[in-house]
C-alpha cells in the first residue's frame, strides 16, 4: 500500500465514525427527555386554530334551476309543502309564497310520482316589478328548513 491510500483509509475511517457520533447525537436529540417507567408522556395541548380559519362558509343556496325534473317528495324536502294545490291529472300546479314573490311550479304525472316539468317566479304584489328568482328559491328553502329544524 502506497503512503497515499493508506492516509486516505485513515481519513475516511475519522469520517466515518464522526458521522456515525453526529447520527447518535441527532437521534437522542429526537428522543426528548428520559421518562420513568411505566409513566405516559404528558400530551401537549392542541394548536389553538385562528378563530377565522374555524369559520365554515355556508353552503350555497340551490340554485333554481335543480326544480325542473325533480319528483314531488324531493321538492317537498327541499321547499315544503305548498300554499296552494291543484291538481288536474295528469297535471298539478302548486304555488309558494313569500313575502315578496310566488313561485308556481308546473308537474306531471310521471307513475306514481308527479315531476316538475316547469316552474315560473313571479311578483306577489306588483305585475311590473322584477323578481330575482335565486333569492326568492333561497328565501323558500330558508323559510322551510327553520320550519322543520324547530326554530321560530
Amino acid at each position: 500500500m502506497t503512503a497515499r491510500f493508506q492516509a486516505a483509509v485513515h481519513k475516511s475511517g475519522k469520517n466515518r465514525r464522526a458521522l456515525a457520533v453526529l447520527g447518535v447525537l441527532l437521534l437522542s436529540a429526537c428522543a426528548g427527555a428520559p421518562q420513568e417507567p411505566g409513566m405516559q408522556p404528558e400530551a401537549q395541548p392542541a394548536a389553538v386554530p385562528d378563530a377565522m380559519a374555524t369559520v365554515v362558509p355556508a353552503p350555497p343556496s340551490p340554485r333554481p334551476a335543480i326544480l325542473k325534473g325533480l319528483a314531488d317528495n324531493e321538492v317537498t324536502r327541499l321547499i315544503g309543502l305548498p300554499a296552494f294545490r291543484r291538481t288536474d291529472d295528469p297535471g298539478a300546479i302548486w304555488q309558494y309564497r313569500d313575502g315578496s314573490c310566488l313561485l308556481d311550479l308546473y308537474l306531471h304525472a310521471d307513475g306514481p310520482v308527479y315531476r316538475v316539468v316547469h316552474f315560473e317566479f313571479r311578483p306577489r304584489q306588483r305585475l311590473n316589478e322584477t323578481i330575482d328568482a335565486t333569492r326568492c328559491f333561497a328565501r323558500l328553502a330558508a323559510k322551510h328548513t327553520l320550519r322543520t329544524s324547530g326554530t321560530p
